[in-house]
């Protein structure tokens, strides 16, 4: 089944069920509803900061228009990536909303490099004809202190090792699918 289609699908039929009960639900009930389940996620090691101030995302930070919201998070849970915190912050997502994943859809591929380390997951949340999606984007908050002393050719457990604990920033928000569509962003988004 191509979920991309189906996604897309699913969202222009959304879009065009709203537009006909658009009397029957208020319109932000539904980013309302998902923006009061956005996970705690102190339980992953983390804690809250104000969006616009991070050293990763802070500079890149755009504040959401109401309804929606978006929260961050930072810290350097031993033991996890920010790959690992990406799928984390996703399950619990997932299950605070109860929405579906929508990452192939919503986000580009995960990337490290010496420049930076950055992944994003997405969930897209349904409730009769509205819809919501949720995107969580971490990134690592010092990419080259994290691959400090790799050898020229590392393996990926050696990339793993050097980079699990490292500082992380982490943003969770909600979002419009908007005209049906769910784009991917680009890189720098």
């Amino acid at each position: 089944m191509n979920f991309s289609r189906t996604l897309r699908s699913a969202v222009l039929a959304g879009v065009t069920v709203a537009a006909l009960a658009a009397c029957s639900a208020p319109a932000n009930e539904l980013p309302n509803t998902v923006a009061g389940q956005l996970p705690d996620l102190t339980s992953l090691g983390l804690t809250s900061f104000e969006c616009g101030s991070g050293d990763a995302i802070g500079g890149s930070f755009q504040e959401p228009k109401d309804p929606y919201v978006a929260e961050c998070w930072k810290g350097s849970p031993q033991g996890k990536t920010f790959l690992d915190i990406a799928n984390s912050t996703q399950a619990s997502v997932i299950q605070a909303t109860g929405g579906s994943d929508a990452t192939s859809d919503a986000c580009p591929e995960d990337s490290l490099s010496s420049a930076g380390g950055i992944s994003c997951r997405a969930a897209l949340v349904t409730k009769g004809s509205q819809m919501v999606l949720v995107r969580t984007v971490v990134v690592l908050a010092d990419p080259s202190a994290a691959l400090t002393g790799l050898p020229q050719n590392p393996t990926q457990d050696q990339i793993n090792e050097k980079i699990s604990g490292a500082a992380v920033e982490v943003l969770v928000g909600t979002q419009p699918t908007s005209d049906g569509t769910t784009p991917k962003p680009s890189a720098s988004s």
